[in-house]
């Protein structure tokens, strides 16, 4: 199998940055936080927490027919996307494989990015196009043939759709068929490991806490044909979803000894270690580990020591301090402590608060060893002590066997061993003795024993949660350009908040020209679209921060809503209000309440909370604000989603109490977050709302919109596929045009919803979680910026069609009877693979020549005929319309005679046929006698049969016989001879016959008059 085509076609069965590039300032106030069980908006689940991987293939299903069944039409809307990266800024990697066979060939597992392929060593990568950019990977692994295994699912991201398999060296990918997670099968939405015995038997570690899917170990020994769940043994051919809410079982590692394939250990969840000594059929408990309830253990065996492994546990359960080393000889049976909290020591700050936590932020210890925890042990010479590297939000090493630990790696940006935070993987390449990691900031690799080299060019898996941005430039100048900055500013996951640097019209884009303003996680960001210098942005939950620079010398203000840090979404929106075209001073912001933010361009702004209370409450409830949006021409004209799905609308939202009333109680779907509003730009009637939803009961949820201003709601998200929907926005110059981000990319509607077209150029098959326009300058010719978690962001020219005009047609005279015929148009406005040509309004075949040119072919069946056609042009929305029409004529030939059969009869002769032969008779074509039609047959374009009557044959004469074909074309053929003959082979008296008749008479009537005067005399 090949191409993307191919992989859906089995599916029907702060931040880290470039040397170049500024870091971001120590922001680490609770780094990573555990998805709130209401955060639905970044998982694939349902509310009722049962997975819907199956509606992910459905949907990648659909999408896959729509693009095929639009490959032979033109595609209505179609938008030319640019991707501006970043380049220098990557996204977490939760696994990375070194081909064995060719080191310079690296595969890395992105958390929602897809799979990513370096071939030359990592200094370069690309994304690997035959894998669904959206499909979460969490580990990768190879069988003893050669074939390579994906597992998808993120604990913290979304679920998955089991494991991904290729068969040629990652050139191809299609899921295998035996992971499909299932109502049956729940452990596989999440892989967090894969570990494949030297004789080929492998072991998957499943489930995810985060979405309340049990899990456990499963074994196959085929290759991966057919699983058994191998722990807990409760599980052995049962749903594998066995126990209740956070009490589900689940594992996160499993290791196999290299040294021998009987021999294997996995973590249990609960600060312990399982481990086999039959390759995995059953397991026992270690001993001598602490055993802390819901605590992670990642493992790593010596692969230069038979039946010595490693454990880096979270012994404390992610608080302080937590992060130990232990040792076993025995492959796992017991354990001993070889390194405690006490031996890792942070270098900044010289206390040892153990191997997966950090202190640097402002004193505050913060661990995390439930999300970044990986141990690796380096080959060594027999009879010398191996190093091992433990990896949390820092990197620890002993280069003594665990006797003593050093930090080799840090996040602080001013340190020398500075790497990206929040280790996940940790890879030795023995032949070059390379040491690569993969982290929150995408993939590092080890220079000396205490420096690294981030290795991110091309590798654009950045997971923003929005993107925003302003044609107008900024006071602030490109750092290596030194020109000024028209700002693109984004919010990312663990990378910041990050500012795009490189936008020039009409210039390539400089995906490696991106900088951060500021650290942690990124969430919603504004650029005043008055003044690009006016940028605003947020850490996670409503921490708010501003910039008066385009960005840099960005900070906190020092007053935020009372919601913010801990009743608010994780990313919880705000937006700016309108004010008349000057910078806006105001903003409306989300939380458990709305607020109203005043005097927003200085650093201590105040805040009033602005909603009733009719509407929902929280804290408590876990339903907040998910989304907040204005009319933009009028900020009195409020609107408000929450996580519940429930919409309201206020139209004085600024009155000192202003008034709020719910929309669309018992039209809108209930229950699904509200992802976005978009109120139309100069009809505030129209509202669109969606829904981070699937279908229910056969009924499409996603999208719908009311044009009386809230009263009524139309569902228009029908055609789409049943996935979330995140966001959408209308064309300025044609609000019937509609752009969708989705799970699964962007689509477009040119009529207002009633049909929707996907494309496979730009954002496909990614989840695009922000649409907002960057340049409406030109209505007509907008740019439009798509945020994607997982595969960065994206300038998207959607366009905006002219209509057509056709001033001539050559040949505009075709000859009736010719077989299919090329006809050039020229005329303006023309557009490849949108202008669209039609014959009496049955479309024709056209191909682009240019902008003046078009080539249509004219079918055969309407050339049959002498007729007048009338032939037009049509452009598609937005914008488009239908050119004034041009007359195509098709012409009879003009006849010619070859011969007539009989030519000739005898006087007096009874009626007689006559067959005429010829060319370029048609089927009205009449044969002419001296002028007058006769009956006339048509045989075929080379005949015809007619009847000369009796009454033109009583004497003799020479007639003239023609064939007259009638307009459009047409005309009369030569004539040909047909002669009267009189009897006695006399034939029609020609004119020497008629002077010896004329001399003979004269003759004798002298003779007479001669004999008649001698009588008388």
């Amino acid at each position: 199998m090949n191409t993307k085509a191919a992989w859906l076609a089995v599916l029907v069965a702060g931040a880290a940055f470039a040397m170049t590039a500024a870091r971001a300032g120590p922001v680490r106030v609770s780094r990573r936080v555990p998805l709130p069980r209401h955060s639905w908006a970044r998982t694939l689940m349902l509310r009722d927490g049962q997975t819907v991987g199956a509606r992910l293939q459905a949907a990648l299903r659909q999408r896959a027919v729509m693009i095929r069944q639009q490959s032979s039409v033109s595609v209505p809307g179609l938008i030319n996307w640019t991707e501006l990266g970043p380049g220098n800024v990557g996204g977490r990697l939760n696994a990375v494989w070194v081909d064995p066979k060719s080191p310079a060939h690296i595969l890395v597992a992105s958390a929602s990015g897809g799979l990513w392929v370096s071939n030359d060593g990592g200094s370069s990568w690309s994304a690997v196009s035959d894998f669904p950019g959206m499909l979460t990977t969490s580990s990768l692994a190879e069988l003893p043939n050669g074939t390579l295994l994906v597992g998808t699912g993120d604990d913290n991201t979304a679920v998955g759709d089991g494991i991904v398999e290729s068969t040629d060296g990652g050139s191809s990918w299609s899921p295998m068929a035996s992971t499909a997670p299932t109502s049956q099968a729940l452990y596989w939405v999440v892989v967090n490991s894969i570990a494949v015995s030297s004789n080929g038997v492998i072991l998957a570690a499943t489930g995810a806490s985060n979405f309340g899917v049990a899990g456990g170990i499963e074994r196959s020994s085929d290759g991966g044909q057919t699983w058994m769940s191998v722990w807990p043994v409760a599980m052995a051919g049962s749903t594998g979803d066995s126990g209740s809410g956070s009490a589900k079982p689940y594992s996160m590692d499993v290791a196999f000894d290299p040294d021998n394939p009987n021999d294997a250990v996995a973590d249990d969840q609960n600060g312990g270690v399982l481990f086999s000594v039959d390759g995995g059929v059953t397991w026992a408990e270690g001993s001598g580990l602490p055993g802390t309830s819901k605590a992670r253990v990642s493992l790593a065996f010596d692969p230069s020591v038979a039946g010595s492994v490693y454990a880096l546990v979270d012994n404390h359960n992610s608080t302080s301090p937590s992060g130990e080393v232990f040792h076993s000889s025995d492959d796992g049976a017991t354990w001993t402590l070889l390194a405690g909290t006490s031996a890792f020591v942070n270098q900044d700050t010289g206390v040892a608060v153990g191997a997966l936590c950090d202190d640097v932020a402002s004193g505050a210890v913060e661990c995390q060893g439930w999300y970044d925890n990986v141990i690796l042990v380096e080959p060594h010479p027999s009879g010398t002590a191996p190093t091992i590297l433990a990896g949390g939000i820092d990197i620890f090493a002993s280069s003594d066997g665990g006797t003593t630990w050093t930090q080799t790696g840090s996040w602080l940006g001013s340190d020398s061993d500075y790497l990206h935070a929040d280790q996940h993987a940790l890879t030795y390449d023995p032949s070059t003795g390379a040491l690569y990691v993969g982290n929150d900031g995408g993939f590092y690799k080890q220079l000396t024993a205490n420096t690294w080299s981030e290795q991110n060019q091309g590798l654009a898996d950045t997971q923003f949660y929005s993107v925003t941005g302003h044609r107008g430039t900024t006071s602030t100048l490109n750092a290596l350009a030194g020109v000024p900055v028209t700002p693109i500013v984004g919010g990312a996951q663990d990378n910041g908040t990050l500012l795009y640097e490189g936008y020039s019209p009409g210039a390539p884009p400089q995906p490696d020209d991106w900088v951060a303003i500021f650290g942690g996680d990124g969430g919603f960001t504004q650029v005043d679209p008055a003044d690009g210098n006016d940028v605003y942005g947020e850490y996670t939950r409503l921490q708010l921060f501003f910039s008066s620079q385009g960005g840099p010398n960005a900070q906190y203000y020092s007053a935020w809503p009372t919601d913010s840090k801990t009743n608010a979404n994780f990313i919880a929106p705000f937006a700016l209000l309108p004010n008349g075209g000057a910078p806006a001073t105001q903003m409306i912001a989300g939380g458990a309440s709305l607020w109203l933010g005043t005097q927003i361009q200085n650093a201590s702004p105040s805040w009033t909370a602005i909603n009733s209370s009719a509407m929902p409450a929280s804290p408590g409830n876990g339903n907040d604000i998910s989304v907040v949006a204005t009319d933009p021409g009028n900020a009195n004209d409020a609107w408000v989603g929450y996580d519940d799905g429930e919409v309201w609308n206020s139209s004085d939202a600024l009155a000192s109490t202003p008034t709020w009333q719910r929309m669309g109680g018992g039209a809108l779907p209930g229950g699904d977050q509200v992802s976005s509003i978009w109120v139309v730009a100069g009809a505030p009637s129209t509202v669109y709302v969606t829904f981070n939803a699937y279908s229910s009961s056969g009924t499409n949820r996603q999208v719908w919109v009311s044009m009386d201003g809230g009263s009524s709601w139309l569902n228009v998200g029908a055609g789409l596929p049943d996935a979330p929907v995140f966001a959408l926005v209308t064309h300025p110059a044609d609000p019937q045009v509609l752009y969708v981000g989705t799970l699964t990319g962007v689509y477009t509607s040119t009529d207002g919803g009633q049909r929707w077209f996907a494309s496979s150029l730009g954002p496909a098959n990614v989840e695009v979680r922000q649409l907002t326009w960057f340049d409406t300058s030109n209505p007509d010719d907008p740019t439009l910026l798509a945020t994607t978690f997982g595969r960065g962001a994206w300038l998207g020219s959607p366009g905006y069609n002219a209509t057509p005009t056709l001033s001539a047609l050559f040949p505009a005279v075709i000859q009736a009877q010719s077989p299919a015929t090329a006809v050039t148009i020229t005329g303006t406005g023309f557009a490849q693979d949108v202008t669209s040509a039609t014959l009496d309004g049955n479309p024709l075949p056209v191909t682009y020549q240019s902008t003046t040119q078009l080539q249509a072919t004219i079918p055969p069946y309407a050339l049959q005929v002498a007729s007048t056609h009338s032939l037009v042009l049509t452009n598609p929305p937005p914008g488009g319309g239908t050119s004034s029409a041009a007359t195509l004529t098709v012409a009879d030939p003009v006849p010619v005679i070859h011969s007539v059969q009989p030519d000739s009869v005898t006087t007096h002769a009874p009626n007689t046929t006559i067959e005429v032969n010829g060319q370029g008779f048609v089927t009205s074509s009449v044969v002419e006698w001296n002028g007058t039609a006769l009956p006339t047959a048509y045989v075929s374009p080379a005949a015809l049969s007619a009847d000369i009557p009796a009454s033109d044959l009583q004497s003799a004469t020479r007639a003239q016989i023609t064939v007259v074909s009638p307009s459009p074309g047409g005309g009369a053929s030569a004539a040909a001879a047909f002669s009267v003959n009189a009897p006695g082979g006399g034939g029609a008296l020609g004119d020497g016959t008629l002077a010896l008749l004329l001399g003979a008479n004269l003759f004798a009537w002298r003779c007479a008059s001669a004999r008649a005067r001698a009588a008388r005399r």
